[in-house]
This record gives C-alpha cells, structure tokens and sequence, in this order.
C-alpha cells in the first residue's frame, strides 16, 4: 500500500469483543453524527430525487402497459399458439438474466448518463417503431418478438446503471428511505399499470399501448439531459470490459456483506415465485374465480405495497435492523404462501395478496438499500448486475421448479411448498446476516500520495509487486495477524490479484505485507479507490507498527526482457561478445 498512515495508537483502546462477520476485524466505525429520525419523504425534498421519482413511475407505468399490451397482442397475431405466445414473457426475461454482469462492467467504465440517454432512447425508438408499425398493421408476430427482444435488451443494459444512480443523488443517510420511495413508485406501477392496459385495450387498439410506452420515456430523458454529475477525479484510463468484469466477481466474492445479500435474495425470490408462478391457475381453476379477481389480487398486492412502504417500512427502520425486518417479513410471506395454498374462503386470497405486497416490499427493499450501501461507487454498477443476474436466475429457476412441483402433487401442494421451503431457509438469517454499509463511508479518500517514481513508465507495463514493512512486538503478533485479514479483504475487493503476509525468520519482529497488481495502471486505480473506511481499517493495523518510521513501501516492476531505462550518461558499457 502506499498510504503512509499515522501510527497513532488511539485505536489500541478498541472493543476487543467486535462481532463475528468480516467488519469484526475492523476499527470501530468512524464518529459520524447519529442518523436522526426523518420522514420517508425527505428524499423528496431532493429537486434531482423528486424528478427521477417522478420519472421512474411514469417510465415503470409505460412498461407495465407495453408488456400487457404486446401480450394480448399475441394473442391475436397467434391464435392458440402457446408456444409463440410464452416466448414474449422469455423475450422480456432472458436478456436481463444473460446480460445483466456485462451490463454492470460497462456502466461502471463509460460515462454513467451518456450510457443511460443511449439505453432510454434505444427503448424510446423501439417502442415508437413498434406503435407505428402496429397502427399501420405492418407489425407480424415475429416483428413483435424482436421488439420485445430489443426492448429487453436495453433495459437489461439500463437496469445496472439506473439503480447505481440512486446513491450518487442522495446521501447515505437518506439511501434507505430514497431506496423505499423507489419501490414505491415500481410498486405503484405494477398496481395500476396492468388496469391502465385493461381500460386501453377496451377501447383502442394494443399499438396505444406501445405510443404510450414511447412517451413515457420523455420523463426519464428530460431529467437525464439536465442532470450534471460532477465528474470523476481519475488520473488512468477506464477499464478494460473484461478487467472490469473480473474486478467486479472479486469485489463481491471478497465482500462478505455483498456475499450474504445475495444468498438472502436467491433464497427468498426462488421460494416466492411460486406465487408468481402458481396464483393464476390457482385462481381459475381452484379458487373458481375470473380474471377481474385476478386483476383485483394484482392490484391489491401492489396497493400492500405501497402503504407499507410509506406507512408501516419507515417506522420500523427507527426500532428494528434490517436484518430484523427481513427476518419478519419473511416469516410472514411464508405464512401467506401456505394459507393461500390450503384455504377455503374466498377473501383469503385477497387478505394475503395485500399483506403479501407489505411483506414483499419490506423485504427487497431492504435487500436492495443494503447491496447500494455496502458497494463504493466505483464497482456499484456492478455489484447491482451480481444482484439482478441472482434475482433473474432465482425467479427463472423458481418458476420453473414449482411448476414442476404442482404439476406433480397438483397446484396447492406447490404453492405449500414454497411457503415450507421459504421457512426453512429462514436459517439463512443466522448463517448469513443481512447487514447495510449505511454505518461505512465509502468515499474516496485520496490519502495515497503518489509514488516517487525515478524512470517513466507504461501504464500497462507490469505486473507490480508492493511490499509494506511492519515492525511488530512478539507480544501483538496474534492481533496483528487477525488485523492484517482485514487488510487482505479490502486489497482483494479492489482487484489486487494475489496477497499474502510474511514473517521474517531471522527477524521475527519484521513483517511484510505483498500484494501483486496486474498493471501499473491497475495499480494506481488503487489511489482512486481507497474508501475512508478503508483509510480507517489500515490505522488500526498500523497502530501496532513500532518501527521509528512509518511502514515503508516498495514497489517492484517486472523485468522480462526489457530492463528499466537508466540515463545514457550512467548507462554501463556492454561487452562485445566474444568469439
């Protein structure tokens, strides 16, 4: 590392009973003020926040009514053809599912808003030329899986790199609440959207659908072309695509926050979709009921969701953690799962669907709040396409697997069993912890100062090797050791490739820290990425250094068969060879 840090040992009166996940080698978190209690609409008070709200329910309305109206559509460019009418629902998930990591590394390497215009008015074509064509009726079925195809591909470009947005627009005390106003508005969205299709296609032609989708758009480009993100402070080029997406899998794989927010939302989304996947033909062919109950389930879910994320989720952020919440909410969608399997009564299903919307909304908000907090800004378009590819892929293969469940045992015991299944993986809660980065500040702190290098370099010229010496009593061995894991995770999370510590076995007391850089250029991306709370990780680990001088180091580059440069003037003879 190259960060001279303070030897100061004000850290050594820490708590020595830190908690058992990764952050408990950590220093106690910085003295930031107390988060005060605010009201879930203060992030509205944000002018960038409120318009992207505002945007984000108009644009999430047109794509609800868009994907009902291409449905129906179908329908009629394919009478009874189930096999072209499924492939829409496939057309609208694959992408998202097959492009979501690629989608994180390239929005975290290109310029954020430019690559959002260019996603949004790729969608805003798409969905224009499709109206058009519709109304001409020039657009067959096979042109209308190839927009769906396009759309969904934009979208699975845009999806890492719009939810990244949120932690930039507002600060890290207001990302709870922003993050639930967001599911807010998706949640109002899926409540009315659906309706807002039914009522179009009474009266006018599935093309309207497709036109207001095209507007919808405008909402979301107006905020765009207006918003000014202040730029990046970065002395080296961006990554390279597939350097990103490596960085990117190994921040998240040494990331023991981000691994738990993953394994939590596998587990919850893969036992949830059996409600997705099971309440239609529950309602048609068990419950006996039509599509306008289906539709009023639907909506209630949504309304469920909406009240409780303005009402109910705000308060409980004030009482419980998160992991508090999750654990609450999803104990009671698991209940909701087996009483709409086993009931009778025809309200029931309707009970449930609306605290199935409060349960569901408690949950994934929680979960998505918690993976934009744990994730720095330089990887967190990334850390979100790790996130939605372990939803899609959850909810695909749920899907898919209580299908096969009620397809065997028939459609209650499917739908019981997803519940059961949700129960039992309630253990998660004690293997894997859910918690946010909220207490983190993950900002850059710039403390690196610049290597004094004697002989120019090239920026992919490498790999770089770096050594830190340590000074170490044998009595603080032990500690330093359990310190230094904390050292070993931030290193690995900002893409070094290898790491180790070494003891000197003459000189016991002499300690040095290796880590290998794939480039010199990947080396000093380190510089801009360093976090405070990393800033803070090392002081702790050097408060145990007791050399005269701060821990030196070293950088060594490769020499292949190219030797460093040295002045003419100094430059050794070189023998002739002999014969």
């Amino acid at each position: 590392m190259d960060s001279q840090s303070s030897t100061d040992k004000a850290s050594e009166g820490a708590d020595p009973d830190r908690e058992a996940d990764e952050f408990a080698l950590h220093p106690p978190i910085e003295n930031s003020p107390p988060v005060l209690q605010r009201s879930p609409w203060t992030p509205l008070r944000n002018r960038l926040f409120r318009a992207l709200w505002f945007a984000t329910l108009a644009s999430n309305l047109g794509t609800w009514v868009h994907e009902v109206s291409a449905s129906w559509m179908m329908t009629s460019l394919a009478p009874g053809n189930a096999w072209m009418n499924s492939l829409v629902q496939v057309a609208n998930t694959t992408p998202m599912f097959l492009l979501a990591l690629p989608a994180g590394a390239i929005a975290d390497v290109v310029d954020r808003r430019r690559y959002l215009l260019a996603t949004q008015l790729c969608m805003m074509s798409t969905a224009l030329a499709m109206a058009v064509l519709a109304l001409r009726g020039q657009l067959n079925a096979y042109g209308l899986l190839a927009g769906t195809v396009i759309l969904s591909i934009a979208s699975a470009l845009n999806s890492p790199a719009w939810h990244a947005v949120l932690p930039t627009v507002v600060n890290r005390h207001n990302l709870a609440p922003a993050v639930s106003l967001q599911g807010l508005a998706i949640s109002l969205a899926r409540a009315l959207g659906p309706g807002l299709a039914g009522v179009l296609l009474i009266y006018l032609h599935p093309a309207w659908g497709f036109a207001l989708n095209t507007c919808s758009f405008c909402g979301v480009l107006v905020v765009l072309f207006r918003w000014k993100p202040k730029p990046k402070r970065q002395r080296v080029r961006a990554e390279r695509f597939f350097g990103a997406v490596r960085v990117g899998l190994q921040h998240v794989r040494h990331s023991p926050r981000m691994r738990n927010v993953l394994l939590r939302v596998a587990l919850f989304v893969f036992g949830s979709s059996a409600l997705w996947a099971l309440l239609p033909l529950l309602v048609r062919t068990v419950y006996r009921m039509n599509s306008e109950a289906y539709g009023g389930m639907v909506g209630l879910f949504g309304l469920g969701a909406a009240v409780s994320s303005t009402v109910w989720l705000p308060r409980l952020r004030h009482r419980m953690t998160v992991n508090q919440i999750i654990d609450l909410h999803w104990v009671g969608f698991a209940l909701i799962l087996m009483a709409l399997s086993q009931t009778r009564w025809y309200w029931v299903p309707f009970v449930g669907m609306y605290l199935g919307g409060a349960c569901w909304i408690c949950i994934l908000s929680n979960l998505h709040f918690s993976v934009q907090s744990v994730a720095p800004a330089w990887v967190r378009s990334r850390a979100m396409s790790v996130y939605l590819l372990c939803y899609f892929a959850a909810a695909s293969s749920g899907s898919a697997t209580w299908g096969r469940v009620a397809e065997a045992y028939g459609l209650r015991q499917g739908m019981l069993w997803g519940g059961i299944m949700l129960g039992v993986a309630m253990i998660s809660s004690w293997l894997a912890p859910v918690r946010s980065g909220e207490d983190l500040n993950l900002h850059p702190s710039h403390h690196w100062p610049h290597p004094n290098v004697k002989y120019p370099i090239e920026m992919d010229q490498g790999p770089v090797l770096v050594t830190v010496e340590y000074q170490i009593e044998p009595e603080n061995a032990s500690e330093f050791g359990i310190r230094m894991q904390a050292i070993r995770q931030q290193r690995l999370q900002n893409g070094v490739l290898r790491w180790g510590l070494f003891v000197d076995i003459e000189e016991p007391a002499l300690y040095r820290e290796v880590y290998l850089e794939e480039s010199w250029e990947a080396h000093l991306r380190q510089h801009d990425r360093v976090t405070a709370h990393e800033q803070q990780v090392a002081e702790f680990a050097y408060a145990l250094h007791v050399g005269p001088e701060k821990p030196r180091v070293t950088h060594l580059l490769l020499c292949d068969d190219q030797l460093m440069p040295v002045p003419d003037t100094d430059r050794p003879p070189v023998p002739e060879d002999e014969d």
